[in-house]
Order: C-alpha cells, then structure tokens, then sequence
C-alpha cells in the first residue's frame, strides 16, 4: 500500500521535530525540577530532616504551587489528589547510576531514552531510564535533604540584620523625627551594570530593587551553587512582587544552605502575602523553635497572629521580640518603606501597624501606615491614620502634609 505524500511529510515532520521539541522544553524541564528539589529540602526543614515518602507530601504542605507542578511543563490535565503520585511525571524512586539523586522525570520523552535526574550537588543531568531500582531501606538516604542545623542555645542570641530596606528609622529618639518620605519608586541609577554580590547587595540597600535583582540573577547563573545569591534574589523579587520567583529562590537557599537564619521567616512572608496562613505557621513556628532568640522571627509571628485575629496573642510575641531587640522595629519600618516604594501598599501597611505595636511611640509609622490606606483607597482608615500622626506631632513640614493629605482625601469622595 502506497503512503501518500502528506502523511510521509507528516510523519517526517514528527520525527524531526520531536528532538526540537525536547530541547526546546528542556529549559523549563530543568526550572521544574530545580523547584521539585527546593521543595524537598524545605520539607526537611520542617520535619527533622527527613524526606518525603511521596512528592504529594509536598503538595499537601503547600510548598509547590498545586498539584500540576508534579506534572511535565506543558501538561494540561491535572490527575485528582488520589492518583497524583501515580500519574505524576516525576518521582523519587532512584536509578542504579545515581546514588545521590534527588528526584527525576519518571519516563523519557517520547523519541528519548533518558530522562532529567536533579542531584544532591545542584546539578541536573540526563541519565539513561532503564536501570531503575525500587526505593528500599538502604536507598532512601539518596533522597534525604540536607541535615537541619540543631536548635541554638537559649543563652545565645542569634541576630541576622534582616532584607535591607529604604529610609532608615533612627534607633529610638526621645522624639519620633517626622517619617522619611517613601513614595514613588527611587531614583534611576544610571551607572554601568553590576553583576557582583557586593555590587548586588549595594543596590539593594540604596532602594534600586530592579538593578540589585538583575545582578543577583547574574550570580546564580554564574554560581548556581550561591545561596547568598539566591537569598538576595528572593528578597528582590519579595519586594517586587513577585511571589512565586521569591519562593523558588528561597527554596534554592533551603537546598544549598537550610541553616541560613531568618530563612524560614522569609518563606513564612512569601505564605503570608499570598494569604495562606497556615503554611506560614508552619515556618515561623519552625523557626522560633529552632532560634528562640531571634526577634525578627518573634515579631512577624505576631504580624501572622494579628492576621488570624488572634491579638492578645500577637501583642505578647511582639513584646517579646521588642524585649530582644530594641533594633526590631525600626527593621520593620524599613521594610515596610521599602515595599511602600515598590508600590506593596497591602504589604506595607502590615509593616507599620507591626512597629506601631513594637513600639508605639513611633509616629512617623502613622503617617505610613495612612499612605498605605491612601492607596488601597481606604479614605477613612486613611484619615485617622493621619489624625494619629497629627496628634504626636502637629508643627512639622510633614504636619502641613498631613493636614493636605485629609483634605484631598475628604475631596476625593
């Protein structure tokens, strides 16, 4: 029987294109799995170390975005919760050639023999997919995550300066000066490109996120094992925004790095920002077990128990991180700036009202905190935000803005 000349042209164009097709996708291919190995060493931070039985684990923790992260970039039907690991694309059975694998593609393209296998080192690397062996005793140590750092001594302290921020609030003067002007977006810095840690860290603190990300991402790719780099990279697309960039890179950092301190507080942020408050819990009850001493960590499980609802609660923890450093609120009113700038005024305003509760004697978080609402367009909670500023301080230049702020907002309704 004779094939006709549009089904060989067919035919010959899926042979070709099958390779193209794999190489064009292996890209995302990798990212994927970059992400499926992040979020098995976060899953050994908050489990003693150890390791998933199943990739749904991971689903069911919330330290992937659904169920569809278990499946090829590109799939479209999502199994139900049930037959998830038995349909998923990836899996943590190991392959007799790869003692230290993490976790792997299942089965090869189609027209491919070898499939995607991410190691302990970092390193991704295609392996032949006919030697597989079933997991057994002796070989779940293959995918066991990084050891997690024992817990520090309570007579210990363990203080980690947190992301640099904008604007800083000076530690404590008898009198609050007036707050630092945080809106717009910082000046464009018009020096050549930097692609440095030093560098990186530099434009962060002056506020120039955009250009401190582009550099940090140039460190991972020149490093792929930097978790400074990553943990700078998180922080720059935190304040941008971009939550699900914040949390690959974090989970980067738990791979290559899981003792890093306040970790676990930045990945409880990305939970909280994205209104999941349970994962939060998880993390930041992780990391105030692991550092009882951290302040920074104290204070943002109040910011969580004041989301749930939960004051009485909150008031005690931030008093408690108040007690171990003074510093604390003066680090939430950076950050707080600093996402106001970025235009996170949601965000921003969780900020202020924590350095409000640290210490209630900081005005100038009023008059944040009122700017937040402007722009949420919450005219009310805006105005008495800005009564509260006035009532601390009712002479400054910033008073006159105050007063001029009150009286558009009245206009604009």
């Amino acid at each position: 029987m004779k094939t006709s000349l549009p089904t060989v042209t067919l035919l010959l164009l899926a042979f070709f294109a099958s390779p193209l097709f794999a190489l064009e996708n292996e890209s995302a291919r990798r990212a994927q799995l970059q992400r499926l190995r992040g979020a098995i060493s976060a899953y050994g931070l908050l489990h003693a170390g150890r390791a998933p039985a199943r990739l749904s684990d991971l689903v069911n923790e919330n330290l992937l975005d659904g169920p569809g992260s278990l499946l090829r970039p590109g799939a479209t039907a999502v199994p139900p919760q049930a037959e998830l690991d038995a349909r998923a694309d990836y899996t943590l059975e190991p392959l007799e050639a790869a003692k230290d694998m993490i976790v792997r593609e299942k089965t090869p393209l189609a027209g491919e023999n070898e499939v995607l296998v991410a190691f302990k080192d970092g390193s991704i690397k295609p392996l032949a997919a006919n030697a597989g062996t079933r997991i057994t005793a002796t070989s779940a140590a293959a995918v066991t995550p990084p050891p997690v750092t024992p817990p520090v001594k309570a007579d210990s302290p363990v203080y980690e300066t947190p992301p640099p921020v904008l604007n800083p609030n000076p530690r404590h003067p008898a009198r609050p000066p007036p707050p630092p002007p945080v809106l717009g977006t910082p000046t464009p810095d018009h020096r050549g490109p930097i692609d440095d840690l030093s560098g990186a860290r530099k434009a962060l603190e002056e506020g120039r996120v955009a250009e401190a990300r582009a550099a940090f991402t140039a460190v991972t790719q020149r490093d792929p094992q930097s978790a400074e780099g990553f943990r700078g990279l998180g922080d720059c697309a935190s304040l941008a925004g971009d939550l699900g960039a914040a949390m690959l890179a974090y989970l980067n950092v738990a791979r290559l790095a899981p003792d890093t301190p306040n970790l676990q507080v930045a990945l409880a942020e990305v939970y909280l920002a994205r209104g999941n408050l349970r994962s939060a819990q998880q993390w930041l009850d992780s990391e105030v077990k692991l550092r009882p001493n951290s302040a920074w960590a104290w204070s943002w499980l109040g910011t969580l128990q004041m989301e749930a609802g939960e004051r009485a609660k909150a008031a005690a923890s931030m008093a408690r991180a108040a007690a171990l450093d003074r510093e604390v609120t003066a680090w939430r009113f950076k950050h707080g700036a600093a996402l106001l700038s970025q235009n996170q005024p949601k965000r921003a305003a969780a900020e202020f009202a924590a350095a409000l509760m640290l210490d209630p004697r900081g005005i100038g978080a009023h008059y944040q905190l009122a700017e937040c609402h402007a722009r949420l367009g919450e005219r009310d909670k805006a105005m008495e935000s800005f009564n509260r500023f006035l009532e601390g301080d009712a002479t400054s230049e910033w008073a006159t803005r105050a007063r001029s702020r009150i009286e558009e907002l009245r206009r604009g309704r």
